[in-house]
């Protein structure tokens, strides 16, 4: 009498692929097309990180950042805040107004006789926070966008101590 056939060696993973060959090898095609479209996709442009200047010192905006295009009909120009910690408050993209104290008399006041601030420009746009790069001259620079009028005021207030509101 003959003898029945030996019992089979394929037993647990090769079973499993013996009996699933077509649709594994459909998953691994399907895998390495998409491999292939990612690898072709372009990169995405790289988002620069913000500048750390250490602490003590306001946020500056880097270059590569992009600002907010001023609306036609308005320019840029630059104001120098009287305190620079004002310019750790202000951020790209937000609205201020400007005010300004004109120095009296020797530019100093007692709290009791200090002239009114007189408001230059209402509702700026603020474009950028350029970097100071000398360390003689205090207070911090801002970037607005304002009509060629409020820019004559602006800088016609170049003397007196400036400061901001934020809407």
């Amino acid at each position: 009498m003959r003898q029945p056939p030996a019992p089979s060696r394929r037993t647990g993973l090769r079973w499993f692929v013996s009996r699933h060959r077509r649709a594994l090898a459909a998953t691994s095609a399907a895998f390495a097309v998409t491999c292939g479209l990612l690898a072709l996709r372009p990169s995405p442009a790289p988002v620069p990180a913000a500048t750390d200047r250490g602490a003590g010192q306001p946020p500056v905006a880097s270059p590569a950042v992009s600002t907010p295009r001023p609306a036609p009909g308005t320019v840029l120009t630059t104001i120098r805040l009287a305190d620079p910690g004002a310019v750790a408050a202000v951020h790209v993209g937000e609205r201020i107004n400007v005010l300004a104290v004109t120095a009296g008399d020797g530019g100093a006041y007692d709290a009791g006789d200090s002239p009114p601030a007189a408001v230059i420009g209402q509702h700026l746009l603020v474009a950028s926070l350029p970097a100071v790069h000398s360390g003689d001259d205090p207070g911090g620079l801002v970037e607005v966008a304002a009509t060629p009028a409020v820019a004559a005021a602006l800088a016609g207030a170049a003397n007196a101590r400036l400061s901001v509101t934020i809407d």
